[in-house]
């Protein structure tokens, strides 16, 4: 029988959401668009979504780990309201890899009465025409990153690259890249390079020293800050309190000094922000039923950057 539903503006938003940032956890959504919701309704809001075909939950091979994603159906509802298309489409490609995307996306954003940044993702990159970006943005054309980031502070804005890397590559493939980021310079104030380690980022250091590009090149007008990394395994625990390093491996700040991110989520204390809760119906952990619960994180999140 078919299912039909009757879709609110938060369906509409949630599934604008989806197109953007193409994954997300229950935990997140729920966290993000449910807040005046009990846990069991929002729940079953996303299982009737999904039973009438706007979503999907795609899990991994351990069929224990859940996130969500657009549908055909439901691209086309919100394809009218999307500015001028180049390319048509909203799958994710590589599940785990636009999942960081979209939690370190989330957690670099700012969202407060006086600061709100940014955030430009790899889909939007891809999908819309290039007329529709402001002139602050490099072409994607030429290089499409895993996401732009524009801080929010008034008196010193600063456009971060967003590079996720789960795989290291050859040094020949980082070519391009890098050519790319030396003719934007001027736009570009840092790349911030997401290895899932801190010795990968260490042997990520050494290939793009070794890349034949020169010296001068990486690091333009002599910024030392131009190539940043962190790792996925101290975000996981330190949140935006992960130490920044640049090429050479030196400390150069902390992910919330970067972005002038005064409240930055740290996983520690934001369950919902956990790499681990990937759950598709998260509030039957047992987490939540020993007294943790969704309303406690949908205030932590309020009060963060929503």
């Amino acid at each position: 029988m078919r299912s039909i539903i009757h879709l609110s503006e938060r369906d509409l938003n949630l599934l604008g959401f989806l197109f953007k940032y193409k994954v997300a956890s229950s935990a997140l959504v729920m966290g993000r668009y449910f807040s005046s919701c009990a846990s069991h309704t929002a729940y079953k809001r996303l299982l009737a979504l999904e039973k009438a075909n706007f979503i999907e939950a795609r899990s991994d091979h351990s069929g224990k780990n859940y996130l969500w994603m657009l549908k055909k159906k439901g691209f086309d509802v919100i394809k009218s309201s999307l500015p001028e298309l180049a390319e048509i489409g909203f799958k994710s490609e590589n599940i785990v890899h636009d999942y960081l995307c979209t939690l370190l996306s989330l957690s670099l954003e700012t969202k407060s009465e006086d600061k709100k940044s940014i955030v430009i993702s790899e889909q939007q990159l891809r999908r819309f025409d290039e007329n529709v970006f402001p002139k602050w943005l490099p072409s994607p054309k030429d290089h499409r990153p895993d996401g732009y980031i524009r801080t929010s502070e008034e008196d010193n804005q600063k456009l971060i690259a967003l590079e996720v890397e789960l795989n290291i590559k050859k040094a020949s493939r980082y070519l391009s890249t890098l050519y790319f980021f030396e003719t934007y310079s001027d736009k570009i104030d840092h790349i911030l390079w997401v290895l899932p380690s801190h010795k990968t980022g260490e042997r990520l250091s050494r290939i793009l020293k070794d890349s034949g590009i020169s010296s001068r090149s990486l690091c333009p007008k002599d910024r030392e800050d131009y190539h940043l990394f962190i790792s996925l395994v101290e975000f996981e625990k330190a949140g935006m309190d992960t130490k920044v390093f640049n090429l050479d491996q030196n400390e150069i700040t902390n992910l919330k000094k970067l972005v002038g991110n005064r409240h930055g989520i740290t996983t520690e204390s934001d369950p919902f922000m956990d790499m681990r809760i990937l759950a598709k119906s998260p509030h039957k952990l047992r987490a939540y039923k020993d007294g943790v619960g969704l309303k406690k994180i949908q205030q932590t999140y309020k009060s963060l950057i929503f």
